[in-house]
């Protein structure tokens, strides 16, 4: 919990130190956040850079042990919960417009989207949510693999 509430921390003070503005609570994970951001690109006429930060609740899967009776050995059983994830929507000089979407609980899955600059440098890999997964060695961040992204293969 304390790290979960350092992680909005950080990323707040970020927000407040990049655009002068907190990170703004979505009230359902169904709004459009793009559209929000585009919106607010324009309002703040921001040509590059940090747009904004937005949270909302989503839906995961959580898993905690118990110990069975009938085995005589702990087991792990999973559930439904509610997770803070928060989405940093940026205009880049390179990439274009890209969204980070962060959840704030270990292991801290990260999704970058950077559906507008494949279209631009032509790589051709969607699906029907128009989601790449890529693969990159952190020293080797110019060597990457993309690859169709999968149904509930990370959501």
């Amino acid at each position: 919990m304390a790290q979960t509430k350092k992680t909005v921390d950080d990323a707040n003070d970020y927000s407040e130190k990049h655009i002068g503005s907190p990170i703004i609570h979505l009230t359902s994970w169904k709004i459009r956040k793009e559209e929000l951001a585009r919106k607010q690109q324009e309002t703040a006429g921001i040509a590059s850079g940090l747009i904004g930060v937005w949270s909302c609740l989503e839906t995961g899967w959580l898993y905690r042990a118990h110990f069975c009776d009938k085995t005589g050995y702990p087991v792990l059983r999973s559930y439904r919960a509610q997770f803070k994830h928060l989405y940093f929507y940026f205009d880049d000089p390179q990439f274009g417009f890209m969204n980070i979407r962060l959840q704030t609980w270990f292991p801290y899955h990260i999704q970058v989207r950077l559906r507008h600059w494949c279209n631009r440098n032509s790589v051709k890999v969607y699906n029907e949510k128009n989601k790449l997964r890529v693969e990159t060695a952190i020293n080797e961040p110019d060597q990457f693999k993309v690859f169709p992204h999968k149904q509930g293969q990370d959501e």
